[in-house]
């Protein structure tokens, strides 16, 4: 991209910000939990299918120019529109975590049809996921993951999957994690999957043994051979390929 551009999408950048913080020219207002966001038609209706259709035709939306948004967090809903502005958002205001926040704005780009948000809570929920999973809420984090989307979507299902996976042998010793194992329809499968997808047969080494067995083990801790019993750290030598 040529410098003038570069300048002239910042310059074009600078003014959305600029229009989102300003009601300047604003011709729609949006209504949630108590608190009113004045917006700009053309801005948001270009991104969301959802709010075109309530600002077209003789919808009541339409007619008033005032759009209510019920059962949905104000929050999340600023962090939505702060988005079609700016193409970011952060979850630095909320009090929940950002593991969960990200969720919910995963998810409500979904319902509202704002794509380009949906890809970017993903790519944030990713980020944090990896570092957060110890947190206390991470079970609620699957929770809420698993009640807001579709069997089909498996934009989060996967990645939070993936990470249980990973650390599997710690989660298991939280109450928490094993209720949602039990609880949280859909979730356990998953995991019992991919866990059947990563099982590894080792071979035990000891004479006399020589037996066969498949299990997911993390390596650099000590096992026993189901069959003879003998304790060993290096499993990984003996994996059958």
């Amino acid at each position: 991209m040529a410098c003038d551009e570069v300048k002239a999408f910042g310059d074009l950048h600078a003014s959305l910000r600029e229009y989102f913080h300003s009601s300047k020219y604003s011709d729609l207002i949006i209504r949630c939990e108590g608190q009113k966001f004045k917006v700009h038609k053309a801005i948001v209706c270009g991104q969301s299918s959802f709010f075109s259709k309530a600002c077209d035709g003789e919808w009541k939306e339409a007619v008033e120019g005032v759009i209510e948004l019920k059962g949905d967090d104000a929050g999340v809903v600023g962090a939505m529109l702060h988005f079609m502005y700016t193409f970011e958002y952060d979850s630095g205001g909320s009090e929940i975590s950002p593991m969960l926040f990200h969720v919910r704005v995963y998810s409500i780009a979904e319902k509202y049809e704002v794509s380009a948000l949906k890809l970017a809570a993903k790519n944030k929920f990713n980020e944090v996921v990896t570092t957060c999973w110890d947190m206390d809420d991470f079970s609620h984090v699957i929770n809420e993951i698993y009640g807001s989307t579709p069997p089909q979507d498996r934009g989060l299902r996967d990645i939070v999957v993936e990470v249980a996976h990973a650390h599997i042998v710690a989660l298991l010793k939280k109450d928490d994690f094993n209720n949602a194992l039990q609880e949280t329809l859909g979730f356990a499968a998953d995991l019992a999957q991919l866990l059947a997808k990563t099982m590894k047969t080792y071979k035990c080494p000891t004479p006399n043994c020589g037996r066969h067995w498949q299990a997911i083990l993390s390596p650099g801790i000590t096992y026993y051979c189901l069959f003879c019993g003998t304790r060993r750290s290096d499993w990984e030598n003996y994996v059958e390929r």
